[in-house]
């Protein structure tokens, strides 16, 4: 503590910050030297401007101990003081004589205390999910009367993570990479790119080297439920067999986020950074959709008496439109590290696939399984949109109707609110608040 004054604090001390680096992250334990090392002076100046003060007379037996807690931002690496739902710092000395209990609110704390030997501990109420601790959360430490010493807890806030998937055959292209490309620069380690096994080379020589290039058919491995995996291989071979190719990307994705948690957004959707950033770094709480209002695709992609025969047995089972919002499947979020709000869209997916038919089997029993199969095989391109377009929307929406009565859930504050402009050429959409861009061309 060399280039620290004996004299000049009194009831405060001079935190260290926390100068680390975070490029891929290993969330693993900093050398607690290393943390007390490269920002001293920064952090003194913050003390100092907490309202520290010169020391007339220190008590003899007793030192200073100043506790600091610093978030670290695994974009930029900038450190700042304190976090979101923080925290009580206990400090016990051996034998437990002596114990001292502080709530940190500006991201330090300072005891004065009887020398000997402590225990510095860290108590939070909760931590946020993407949020990770980068030391231990108990640190020892030795007083000395007259002495000054610090210790410092660190934390790495994490970005969700977001996913595209590409579900064909069809080469890497601008339009199915250049977004993954321009977020991977920009985040880091943060993008996975799903596709299937034959594609993996493709696509990993045309993205950058931080982007996660992942085979779907390993992801599908991870489906421990043998009955519902082979009804999910079913209508995957369906749709293969069939060129349903962004249908069956609907289903990877309900998948995906259901165990993976994160955001996912089709690939031909453009960006305004600092918006999307500010969107990652929200740390969302409950599942996220597209709110579409009165833009919602299906209502304009057939006439009117099709649309009732296609989507009104979807539409007319255990819940009530009025009680969901429009959507559509180029944009959503779950939760890192699982949802069981997207478990549940993957089972309603399921069986409404099966029950129009939409998988691969020899004998279809159900009339209204040969309808909806005729109907995706025979019928026109706005038919076979809307039928599957439907299936995946409906299954959503009950996702959605599983989230009411939730406390503090809100249908229209928890969706992102859609902009459209429908033309001829192509639809237009943008989503202010995540600063997205996106041309739907209507093509699959």
């Amino acid at each position: 503590m060399n280039d620290v004054p004996e004299k000049g604090i009194s009831g405060i001390a001079v935190a260290v910050g926390v100068g680390v680096v975070v490029g891929a992250l290993a969330l693993a334990a900093i050398d607690h030297v290393v943390l007390k090392g490269h920002y001293r002076r920064r952090v003194g100046e913050f003390i100092r401007s907490c309202g520290g003060a010169p020391a007339e007379d220190p008590a003899p037996l007793t030192g200073d101990l100043a506790v600091s807690v610093f978030l670290v931002e695994d974009l930029t690496g900038e450190a700042q003081h304190g976090l979101p739902d923080v925290v009580v710092v206990v400090a016990a000395r051996m034998g437990n004589d002596v114990q001292q209990t502080q709530t940190l609110e500006s991201g330090v704390a300072v005891f004065e205390l009887p020398q000997g030997d402590y225990d510095v501990t860290l108590q939070l109420n909760t931590v946020p999910a993407n949020v990770q601790p980068l030391t231990q959360p108990s640190m020892p430490i030795h007083i000395e009367a007259n002495g000054h010493e610090e210790v410092q807890f660190a934390f790495a806030q994490t970005l969700a993570r977001v996913h595209f998937i590409w579900y064909g055959s069809g080469k890497p292209s601008k339009a199915n990479t250049r977004t993954p490309n321009e977020l991977a620069e920009m985040l880091g380690s943060n993008v996975t790119y799903w596709c299937l096994n034959e594609m993996v080379p493709d696509f990993r020589g045309v993205l950058r080297d931080n982007v996660t290039v992942e085979p779907i058919e390993d992801f599908l491995e991870r489906i421990a439920d043998a009955d519902r995996r082979q009804r999910i291989d079913e209508i995957l071979d369906f749709y293969k067999n069939n060129k349903g190719y962004a249908p069956a990307k609907d289903l990877i994705m309900f998948l995906v986020l259901q165990y993976e948690g994160g955001y996912y957004f089709d690939a031909n959707c453009v960006f305004e950074r600092a918006v999307l950033l500010e969107e990652l770094r929200s740390n969302r709480m409950c599942p996220a959709f597209l709110n579409m209002g009165d833009s919602f695709f299906l209502l304009k992609a057939v006439s009117e008496q099709d649309y009732d025969e296609l989507t009104f047995p979807l539409a007319s089972d255990e819940f009530e439109t009025s009680n969901v919002r429009q959507t559509d499947m180029w944009a959503m979020y779950a939760p890192p590290g699982g949802s069981d709000v997207f478990e549940l869209i993957v089972g309603q997916y399921i069986d409404r696939a099966t029950r129009f038919g939409l998988f691969q089997a020899c004998n279809l029993t159900e009339q209204v399984e040969r309808d909806g199969q005729e109907t995706f095989l025979q019928g026109d391109s706005n038919a076979k949109r809307t039928i599957a377009g439907a299936v995946a929307i409906r299954s959503i929406q009950a996702g959605m109707n599983s989230l009411l009565g939730q406390q503090d859930y809100d249908l229209d504050n928890a969706n992102w609110p859609t902009e459209s402009n429908l033309g001829d050429a192509g639809d237009e959409y943008k989503v202010e608040c995540l600063g997205l861009d996106k041309k739907h061309g209507g093509s699959w």
